[in-house]
């Protein structure tokens, strides 16, 4: 019985549709318990402004002064600091008893100076509702989908790519010899345009449902060589968990469309009817039978020819050579290419007009919501010498991301050149929401657009003693994007970070992120574990005041810094002189020793103000190049069932390096 190939590959659609809301359902349990808070509302889709105004504590009288854990600090003064932190002058107080950066530090955190807490011990009505995951529920299952075949690649990325292979090798081959009736092929090909188009997009339908960004938290690896690097986000950046299927799909287009341009055939079904083969684009017995520029004046034949030039170009300059060496030319010939190829593929045959439309209206979707996202304000920019390093401060917005989300900023000013004003790029949000600073971004000055921003800050006269030393500029800042879906850091009983390079800033939101919870009395977590590894043990000199300030702000959910450095400094830090908590190590972290103490505390936790809390799981975040995603994949992988069951599951998210 002859197959409609039309409904064939509707069907085949429908089929991967269905799969992708399976994937979403199995997250709706968990978006759920997020969204029953209405901060998770408020939070992670649109930047906003807020009023901070002056604080006064929830139920407590003037008088109430007898527990100093319910006073109010009222204005701080240096011998509140750390040492670290006190030596920084120009500190400006504010209302609310927090201090405003008139200084040149390295990273905000006073938003972590404390506040007075009035909950009584034992109250759960802020704590987050903790949901398992699928991992935590079947954790051998999600071990062996974690295993990796290769560095970065695990064995549910290669289910899911064989799942997706075999559906269009179906669709492709039922009925049909493809040498015979490269016509099928073209159907096929056809089909898959919406869909590399939808996984291609910043705002796509498949991420919002399964609650995964366009992107991974993928800083230049080039750049991260062994000092402190504050770009968590480079314009190359991907998030593999997507776009290696955009990848896959678009790839899958491409070998159909040649194959179908490149068949042969004496006569051929296309689109419902019979064709000679002077009426079908078939390259190769045109060119062997030297008709080609004959067939070429077909306007058909034409924008078949057009349409299959463009598609093969953008896919040339998609390998990661390109990503990686030339990523202007990817960009553009991506976009040209694409410009040309949908009206290309309309033109050669109009039946793939639901196919196009269906593309465009993905596409105009994630435009418009980019639109909505995009705020234009003004900012102070400051250089900092230490680290070539150009921070950007814009008070005006201080709401509405979670820590680990990235911004994409243009700066508009003539200052960064000819085109550079219009040049867009991600860095990751450096602070966390509701501080006097606002929204706050470091870029490292890497070479080019990022040359011309620390240039351009300098001009504000670094090193003046008097007067502000930032410079007001014109921003446009697109987000946020990126984060953690639908898990809640906050919900678990632990939380364990290992991060390489500039991952730490990953880390380090995330960690005052869950801080800043806690004095909101709406964190489960009674400990925090970060392991750093670097390469140039000097990296760390830079942070230790902010190190600093968080172990002692932590006090109520205790945590422990690790460095781990891997190559000999002149002048490393010496390690009598670092605060209590932070350790400085040589040589690569033991990854499973540090889990496997993090579960026995998180289990045997029977002291301190969170001992009332139930044990609901340990959340390890993984931030750097592929290596260390693997081994904390391995790590947990290893945990045994009892101990996994004990604490209430392990859960992984996962950024690398890598685009």
């Amino acid at each position: 019985m002859p197959v409609n190939p039309s409904n064939l590959v509707l069907h085949i659609d429908i089929l991967i549709a269905a799969l992708v809301t399976v994937f979403a359902l199995s997250t709706l349990p968990r978006a759920l318990a997020r969204f029953s808070s209405a901060t998770e509302w408020r939070h992670g889709h649109i930047l906003r402004s807020i009023r901070l105004g002056s604080r006064r504590l929830r139920g407590l009288r003037t008088n109430q002064i007898s527990n100093p854990r319910l006073q109010d600090p009222g204005p701080l003064n240096e011998k509140h600091l750390s040492p670290q932190v006190a030596s920084s002058s120009g500190h400006e107080y504010l209302p609310d008893g927090v201090l405003s950066e008139e200084s040149h530090t390295y990273f905000s955190h006073t938003n972590l100076l404390r506040h007075g807490s009035t909950r009584t011990l034992g109250s759960a009505s802020n704590l987050p509702p903790h949901v398992r995951a699928w991992s935590s529920v079947l954790p051998q299952m999600g071990g062996f989908l974690r295993y990796r075949l290769d560095a970065g690649f695990s064995v549910g990325q290669a289910l899911i790519l064989g799942l997706y292979a075999a559906i269009l090798v179906y669709a492709a081959f039922l009925s049909s010899n493809p040498f015979e009736d490269p016509a099928r092929m073209a159907f096929v090909a056809m089909s898959q345009i919406p869909i590399v188009i939808i996984l291609g997009t910043k705002n796509n339908l498949v991420g919002m449902c399964v609650a995964m960004g366009y992107e991974k938290v993928s800083p230049n690896p080039l750049m991260d060589n062994g000092h402190f690097v504050l770009i968590l986000m480079h314009p190359f950046a991907e998030f593999e968990q997507l776009n290696y299927l955009h990848r896959f799909s678009g790839l899958m287009l491409v070998v159909l469309s040649n194959i179908h341009g490149l068949g042969y055939s004496e006569s051929i079904f296309v689109f419902g009817q019979v064709h000679s083969k002077t009426d079908v684009f078939i390259v190769y017995r045109w060119t062997f039978q030297g008709v080609f520029t004959a067939m070429m004046q077909i306007p058909a034949n034409r924008m078949a020819f057009v349409a299959l030039v463009a598609l093969d170009t953008l896919c040339f300059f998609s390998f990661s050579f390109w990503r990686r060496k030339a990523y202007n030319i990817f960009f553009v010939t991506h976009v040209v290419c694409f410009i040309t190829f949908l009206p290309a593929v309309y033109a050669h045959e109009q039946l793939t007009l639901h196919y196009i439309l269906a593309a465009a209206a993905a596409y105009g979707l994630d435009r418009i919501l980019r639109i909505l996202k995009t705020r234009v304000f003004y900012a102070r920019i400051r250089p900092i010498p230490d680290l070539a390093v150009t921070r950007i401060e814009i008070p005006a917005l201080n709401a509405g991301w979670r820590a680990g989300q990235h911004v994409r900023i243009s700066v508009l000013s003539s200052a960064m050149g000819l085109v550079g004003w219009a040049e867009v790029h991600p860095f990751t949000i450096a602070s966390v929401t509701k501080t006097p600073e606002g929204l706050v971004l470091m870029c490292k000055n890497v070479g080019g657009w990022t040359n011309r921003l620390y240039e351009m800050a300098k001009v504000a006269g670094y090193g003046r003693e008097a007067g502000d030393e930032s410079r007001t500029v014109s921003v446009m800042l697109e987000g946020p994007y990126g984060g953690a879906g639908h898990s809640v850091f906050a919900s678990f009983s632990a939380a364990m970070f290992v991060v390489g390079g500039s991952g730490i800033t990953f880390a380090l939101s995330a960690i005052q992120d869950l801080i800043q919870r806690d004095r909101e009395d709406s964190s489960r977590v009674k400990l925090i574990e970060l392991i750093w590894c670097i390469q140039d043990p000097c990296a760390l000199n830079p942070l230790v005041p902010l190190f600093s300030s968080l172990i002692q702000q932590s006090t109520r959910t205790p945590l422990r810094v690790s460095v781990h450095y891997t190559r000999a400094a002149d002048t490393p830090p010496a390690k009598d002189s670092l605060p209590p908590g932070l350790t400085l190590t040589a040589g690569r972290p033991r990854i499973a020793k540090v889990l496997d103490s993090v579960i026995a505390r998180a289990v045997s936790y029977g002291s301190g103000v969170k001992a009332y809390m139930n044990i609901s799981g340990v959340v390890v975040g993984a931030c750097g190049p592929v290596g260390i995603g693997d081994e904390v994949a391995e790590a947990v992988s290893a945990v045994d069932p009892g101990r996994r069951w004990a604490v209430g599951g392990i859960e992984i998210h996962e950024e690398t390096f890598g685009w």
